[in-house]
């Protein structure tokens, strides 16, 4: 347990680990319970936030099912080139920290092929709860799980080298608020890996949402990915299916808004996944080096989204955070 990094996410204070809990100056506990710190504080309880945890808790995504162990995992997340890319590049020894990893698949899988130390946090235990319970039992090491508010983090500022957000802040009530309140965490100099909905990619679930009202789910059928999945069992396919078409909260971008958020943040543009550009599509290297795109790239980017039936109808950016 991390406890130089850790901060009361209510108070700000240090906390302190007694008795298997952690506690904080005014001897408030944070149980630690199957090998998960619930650092959750929500003062605003706010029914929203409520939904998606109640949503997440019955459709946990992505689920461990045909996952047995760690070979299995790699195996399966080696099949995102990203994902390959990010375990042979990431630099050793490193703080990363996952938000919203959800059952932690990502964080896992970091965890086994790299020598960082890895927190995979969530604002639902029952996700956590399965990653945690996969890293037990394939005795993975330098790996932390931690249910936490993304709007009351339970870390101090400036404490992480790196900061994966994918496919997480659209699905909060103030996805700008997250990005700052998570940017805050990360070092000057540490790289944030944020994915985002496209705008235009995600036409295509409002289309099928829309002929699902009409025709049954059965349309889900025509998505590329669940004809992909039709070997695996129905749950598989309906926690992906409930995650895309039914989730209660949910916003989309265009790349000029997350450009934006970047240059309000002093955060210098490494990378865009996918590429909107011929010269960013030959650059192998996820950190290395700062790029500048143009009108004509940020139009051929979203012309790119609009054709593409991408996974999810992600796009990712990846940035460094600079001195201010």
């Amino acid at each position: 347990m991390y406890t130089e990094i850790f901060a009361c996410p209510e108070t700000g204070s240090d906390l302190i680990f007694n008795k298997g809990n952690l506690i904080n100056s005014n001897n408030k506990i944070y149980y630690i319970k199957d090998n998960i710190a619930d650092l959750f504080y929500d003062p605003l309880e706010s029914k929203k936030t409520s939904e998606i945890i109640n949503f997440y808790t019955q459709y946990p995504f992505p689920n461990y099912e045909n996952l047995e162990n760690i070979s299995s995992l790699i195996i399966k997340s080696k099949k995102s080139i990203f994902a390959e890319m990010l375990s042979h590049q990431l630099p050793p020894n490193k703080k990363i920290l996952e938000v919203g990893s959800g059952t932690s698949q990502m964080s896992n899988f970091l965890s086994a092929t790299t020598s960082s130390n890895v927190f995979a946090c969530d604002a639902t235990y029952n996700s956590l709860k399965l990653g945690a319970k996969f890293a037990m039992k394939n005795k993975l090491k330098g790996i932390s799980f931690t249910r936490m508010n993304i709007f009351n983090p339970c870390f101090k500022k400036n404490s992480f080298d790196f900061i994966i957000c994918n496919g997480v802040l659209h699905h909060t009530i103030d996805p700008y608020k997250g990005f700052k309140k998570i940017l805050s965490l990360l070092k000057n100099d540490g790289i944030i890996i944020l994915g985002l909905y496209s705008f235009l990619a995600r036409i295509k679930n409002t289309l099928f949402f829309l002929l699902s009202k009409v025709f049954g789910q059965k349309i889900f059928l025509l998505d590329p990915h669940v004809r992909k999945e039709l070997l695996l069992s129905s749950e598989k396919k309906i926690s992906w299916i409930k995650d895309q078409y039914f989730h209660p909260l949910e916003k989309r971008y265009f790349l000029s808004e997350i450009l934006k958020w970047f240059r309000l943040n002093n955060i210098e543009l490494l990378n865009i996944i996918p590429p909107c550009s011929e010269t960013i599509s030959k650059n192998n290297k996820l950190f290395e080096s700062k790029i500048d795109i143009d009108l004509t790239d940020i139009m051929n980017f979203e012309l790119q989204m609009l054709s593409s039936f991408r996974e999810g109808g992600l796009f990712l950016l990846i940035g460094k955070k600079k001195n201010i």
